[in-house]
């Protein structure tokens, strides 16, 4: 992933868009010391945490205008800051977005996963370890962030791959393989 966010800001970022990476708090140190390892230097690496909202806000910019997000730079987050705070980040023209641990946004229309689903970028990432915790549905709502209408509407994904599992008879090699063949 941060190979691939190298190339794109290195590249083919000619706006000088920043990104944004989004992960769980435990996480986001370790993101922070890689980037840095690895890729420096990048215009800047800034995490967002509840203090830089209190900042913002206390000089009175509250949700009027954008913030300032910085030209070329990385930010990083994790799922609350970027659920409590959808409009601002919303408004921004990213890059590059980032979730790992994806998993965090496998329920379609919960608030977290429609801010990250209403996050503008050229490119979307979703690097997950387990795409399906519960159901298919899991995994469909990560692939409708990292490309959306691949897999359809999610009523017809359940209807195509989830319910088939329910009947008897079902052929699940080749459920999955037909599947497989639509995410590429």
């Amino acid at each position: 992933a941060l190979s691939f966010l190298s190339w794109v800001h290195s590249e083919h970022n000619p706006e000088n868009h920043p990104s944004l990476i989004v992960a769980p708090i435990a996480l986001l140190e370790n993101w922070v010391e890689e980037i840095n390892k690895f890729f420096h230097p990048f215009a800047a690496v800034e995490m967002i945490q509840r203090e830089y909202f209190r900042i913002f806000n206390t000089q009175r910019k509250k949700y009027e205008g954008q913030l300032p997000f910085e030209k070329g730079a990385i930010y990083l987050t994790n799922y609350q800051i970027l659920r409590n705070h959808a409009a601002y980040f919303g408004r921004e023209d990213w890059s590059v977005v980032i979730l790992d641990e994806a998993q965090n946004i496998k329920t379609p229309g919960a608030l977290v996963t429609n801010a990250a689903k209403a996050l503008k970028s050229r490119f979307r990432v979703a690097v997950t370890g387990t795409p399906v915790e519960n159901t298919l549905v899991d995994m469909w709502c990560i692939m409708d962030f990292a490309s959306p209408g691949l897999l359809g509407s999610a009523k017809e994904f359940a209807r195509e791959y989830q319910n088939p599992l329910r009947e008897e008879g079902t052929d699940f090699q080749e459920l999955g393989i037909r599947l497989r063949g639509r995410i590429g």
